[in-house]
């Protein structure tokens, strides 16, 4: 009898441009991972509510609410496990620094993002936190 496969991790992606949200559920699910998006911060934590996920990508860029205090909602909510990848357009290291203060684990400038890299970085980050 063969093993049971195991699940793609699942991860939620949280930004407010639809075509950069394509882009990342493009690279993220040709390596292998399961996606869902939402365009708001406050969308992204009812998902949260009702199921797990194995990572989050957030802009740090969003109405209403931004990525810092969604990061830190998140951590709240969640705990130091659940990795969060943050990525803002506007590259600048107290953007880096405040996003790392809030709970992201690390940070990703959207100038310097290829399909490959995000994929990699989610992935690690997935594996770092099952470890």
């Amino acid at each position: 009898m063969p093993a049971p496969e195991k699940s793609h991790p699942h991860v939620l992606l949280v930004d407010d441009d639809p075509d950069y949200l394509e882009l990342l559920r493009a690279a993220l699910e040709r390596d292998g991972l399961e996606t869902e998006a939402v365009d708001r911060a406050d969308a992204a934590l009812a998902r949260l509510e009702r199921q797990p996920f194995d990572a989050i990508v957030v802009d740090l860029v969003l109405p209403s609410m931004d990525g810092w205090r969604l990061a830190a909602a998140i951590r709240e909510r969640r705990g130091p496990r659940l990795p969060i990848v943050a990525l803002s357009g506007v590259p600048s290291f107290r953007k880096l620094s405040e996003a790392l203060l809030a709970g992201a684990n690390c940070y990703i400038e959207k100038a310097a993002l290829s399909p490959d890299r995000i994929a990699s970085t989610v992935r690690n980050a997935v594996e770092a936190a099952a470890s």
